[in-house]
């Protein structure tokens, strides 16, 4: 096998040469015995410089046309650990392998600089760095922003390196922490370039006049606490020097003339229920094994650890500073006791530095806040206040007559300058986001204070008018799904205002957000989160205090409760909620409650008792006018019958429930019972009929962005099918609706629970052991908008 390439010169990496033309390992000129697979890994892992090379790369390079165990890998890797030292080679796990010693071309002319080596490793950002060498390579400054700790100066390095061979008079690092005074800026920068600064010229002037020859990088590190003094500096040389280029580190824009801003984020983070591997793959799971493995050798990271570190790197943001300072703590705690402790934010720490950058994330985040105007804290703290982000109009509403646009854009833009604030763009909405550890300082300082509860009470009364103003619109198809995606974004912050009010015994209000949220929650199946938030809320209750609001709150949480198959909860709940509309005199109320309690009755199976019950409460609604709730009544009518096996009856039912349901304006409640309708015809053997409202609700698919909605479709479609003798569709439908199901939490009615699997049963009588895998591939695979469009699709067939 040949790996020499082109270039036949030495490849150098920390006390180690290796010969490419010989294939031979040397230290310190004394050649070390290796065999030809370990030569053939090293050379791989050598020639990567550092960048990750995977296990069936390394495979591939050593055992070509071999299929070999993985555990070769492992035994080559080992053998070159001990001659090149236990920390020469990194581990990916279930990944690969990187080499962590800096690797430069032995016959090449000593670049000049003053970069130092690196102790470890620079990790991921691949992308961002191409980026930055193109801005460089664009313009005479380059500024990388960020907050404090998120990676700025291992970038800048990175890039300083990259760009040696482009600078014939060096590269030159100049770190401005340790500067206090204006003055020292410029001798530092000459003493970095070597440039005297004796005689009768000003400093800057000799400095420049040094300067104006060469073709020279110059990288400014932590410029923030210098902007002034930097601006007046490049200001002079770059009119004096035009080869001169400039690569500054700040946690915000220097703001002179032809500056080009890069900014700086946290890492890469595992997606949210990530496999093992792709948690190892992450940027910020690399770097914190990297960290506790200088902190804690002696520590196993196997799979089984993926969870915990994903955790882990999602509660610290991704923050190279943040990940370096909890990997620290693995000297005396393991993963799990480290993710508990976390907690404590900011209370772990590196001991005493004197660099800005090497202090504790809570200072650093200090740092930043201090040097805020009193309009941009307030600024800060209103969005602090906020939970997932929020829109301009929650900042305005929170800051309320401190909101005056000359002070709140000015405010936004200097908070996103110093890399305090995120500013995101998507489908035309702009949204704020605060990284997490930034919100949780700026939340402990406003703890317990006047402000605070000030804030608490505006978010609380915004949540509640923006939740009433996109109630109405998620029955209605046009608006419908604008106002679910507005209301997903604003999940976290609806979460937080109720628990908000329930601290502040104000369970009025959260009962209020709890109703106008419902719908979005039954939608999205958001449900045990929901019943969570109900039951808190249920708890802190005063019934005496407003028993109308207790029942609407109570019937709410049965609600949620029965939907998660928990009918006696749901059935006491009623009960309560039955007692508390009597005593207010709501006859809606009571009809509500007893139509719930009936609905209770029909998930345990025992429907016998409650058509007379049904039948009287319709004359009753009649009687009354309750208009509102006439199509509920008829609705449970409709299961009642269905129970008993009335499907014709049932069919008569959900007819005049969906008519309510129109009169009302309510589509969204009318296309519920056109599913059932569906469902009914098909147990009729009706297909026509069938095909023909499936159609009908293809037709209204935007109003099926709605969980249940959706699953019962596909049960309707697995039942049609079946009737129809198409087994392997509805197999594939009943199984694809049960997983969605399922994935909802969303309990089955022992009604359809036990069609399910009559069909299911008939279809796998009916079909060959490879059409049924085929079937249950297919279904077990898919987002439900993807086995909806199947379904429909195939009504055509």
């Amino acid at each position: 096998m040949d790996l020499q390439g082109d270039k036949a010169a030495t490849l150098r990496f920390g006390d180690f040469e290796f010969d490419r033309a010989s294939r031979t390992l040397r230290s310190h000129g004394r050649p070390l015995a290796l065999g030809a697979r370990a030569v053939d890994l090293l050379w791989t892992l050598v020639e990567a410089r550092g960048a990750l090379v995977t296990k069936d790369e390394l495979l591939r390079r050593a055992w070509p046309g071999l299929v070999v165990e993985e555990a070769n890998v492992q035994v080559q890797v080992s053998a070159l650990r001990k001659l090149l030292g236990p920390e020469a080679i990194a581990t990916v796990p279930s990944v690969g392998y990187r080499l962590a010693l800096a690797v430069s071309e032995g016959g090449a002319e000593p670049a000049r600089h003053n970069l130092g080596s690196e102790r470890t490793p620079f990790i991921g950002r691949e992308a961002v760095l191409a980026d930055a060498q193109a801005l460089l390579a664009a313009g005479v400054l380059l500024t990388l922003i960020g907050i404090g700790g998120c990676g700025k100066t291992r970038l800048a390095r990175r890039l300083a390196e990259a760009e040696l061979e482009r600078f014939a008079d060096g590269v030159w690092w100049i770190d401005l922490a340790p500067l206090d005074r204006a003055e020292q800026l410029v001798p530092a920068v000459a003493q970095a370039v070597g440039c005297p600064l004796h005689g009768k010229a000003a400093p800057l002037e000799a400095l420049a006049r040094a300067l104006r020859p060469r073709r020279m990088l110059l990288v400014l590190d932590n410029c923030e606490h210098l902007v002034d003094a930097a601006c007046t500096m490049l200001d002079a040389l770059f009119d004096a020097a035009p080869g001169l280029r400039v690569v500054a580190t700040s946690r915000e824009a220097l703001g002179l003339r032809g500056e080009l801003i890069l900014p700086v984020k946290p890492l890469q983070l595992p997606p949210s229920e990530a496999t093992p591997q792709q948690v190892w793959s992450s940027e910020a799971a690399r770097l914190f094994l990297q960290a506790a493995q200088r902190a804690a050798p002696q520590l196993a990271f196997g799979d089984d650890a993926a969870p915990t570190v994903a955790a882990i790197c999602r509660q610290l943001d991704g923050i190279p500073l943040a990940l370096e300072l909890a990997a620290a703590q693995l000297q005396v705690v393991g993963p799990a006791q480290l993710l508990d402790v976390l907690q404590q934010r900011f209370r772990l720490t590196l001991g005493a530095r004197r660099r800005l950058r090497q202090q504790t994330l809570h200072a650093v985040i200090r740092w930043s806040v201090d040097n805020l105007e009193d309009d941009e804290r307030r600024v800060l703290a209103a969005l602090a206040v906020c939970a997932g982000g929020c829109d301009l109009d929650a900042v305005q509403a929170l800051l309320g007559t401190d909101a005056a646009g000359d002070v709140l854009i000015p405010s936004l833009t200097r908070l996103a300058e110093r890399s305090l604030l995120d500013v995101q763009h998507a489908d035309g909405v702009v949204r704020y986001h605060l990284l997490e550890t930034v919100r949780q300082f700026v939340l402990d300082t406003l703890a317990g204070g006047e402000l605070e509860l000030e804030l608490q009470d505006r978010h609380l009364d915004h949540c509640l008018r923006r939740a009433e103003a996109l109630r109405p619109q998620l029955a209605q198809a046009p608006a419908r799904q604008r106002a679910l995606a507005l209301l997903d974004l604003e999940r976290e912050n609806m979460a937080r205002a109720i628990g908000w009010a329930v601290a502040r015994h104000q369970w009025r209000r959260g009962a209020q957000l709890v109703h106008r949220l419902l719908p979005h929650w039954t939608a999205r199946a958001w449900l045990a989160p929901g019943l969570e938030l109900a039951d808190a809320v249920l708890a802190a209750a005063r019934p005496e205090e407003d028993r109308v609001g207790a029942a609407v709150l109570m019937i709410d949480t049965a609600h949620l409760a029965l939907r998660m198959g928990r009918p006696a909860v749901a059935r006491a709940l009623a009960a309560d909620a039955l007692r508390q509309a009597q005593t207010a005199g709501s006859q809606a109320l009571e009809v509500d409650a007893l139509v719930m309690r009936a609905f209770c009755t029909l998930f345990d199976g025992d429907a016998t008792a409650l058509l007379p019950e049904l039948q009287a409460m319709l004359e009753r609604v009649e009687r009354a006018g309750l208009a509102a709730q006439r199509s509920p009544v008829w609705s449970a009518l409709a299961q009642v019958h269905m129970h008993l096996g009335d499907l014709e009856a049932a069919r008569e039912a959900l007819l005049r429930a969906r008519r309510a349901y129109e009169e009302a304006a309510n589509p969204t409640g009318a296309l519920m019972e056109t599913i059932h309708l569906a469902w009914v015809a098909a147990r009729l053997g009706d297909v026509a009929e069938a095909r023909r409202l499936l159609a009908e609700i293809a037709s209204r698919q935007p109003q099926l962005d709605h969980h249940l909605y959706a699953c019962m479709t596909l049960f309707a479609v697995g039942g049609l099918a079946a009737v129809e003798r198409q087994w392997a569709r509805s197999l594939r439908a009943h199984l694809a609706a049960l997983r969605h199901l399922k994935a909802g939490g969303i309990a089955e009615s022992p009604l359809r629970q036990q069609q399910r699997e009559h069909d299911i049963t008939r279809a796998r009588q009916a079909l060959d052991v490879a059409a049924q895998a085929a079937a249950e591939r297919e279904a077990a695979s898919g987002s439900i908008g993807a086995d909806l469009r199947w379904a429909f699709d195939g009504l055509a067939g």
